[in-house]
């Protein structure tokens, strides 16, 4: 995890190779639309799709309150 130029955070994640793939036939056809981020069956956040997820590398970032650090601590376990 990283802070942009404003100090919101930045979560870079990498997806097991299974997962990739699924991810990205998704975020094409969604690109533009809203995600909502669910973790352990908790919602932690609201997103924008703003580009395709391609190999499994993807960032969430704008984060204005602690989501960052909570999608990253339960995805850490």
């Amino acid at each position: 995890m990283t802070k942009d130029g404003e100090g919101k955070s930045i979560l870079t994640v990498s997806l097991k190779r299974k997962y990739a793939e699924r991810a990205e036939v998704f975020t094409r056809a969604h690109l533009g639309g809203r995600i909502v981020m669910i973790v352990d069956g908790e919602i932690v956040t609201l997103h924008k799709i703003r580009s395709v997820i391609v190999g499994g590398q993807l960032q969430i970032t704008r984060c204005t309150d602690d989501a960052c650090e909570v999608i990253r601590a339960k995805l850490v376990k």
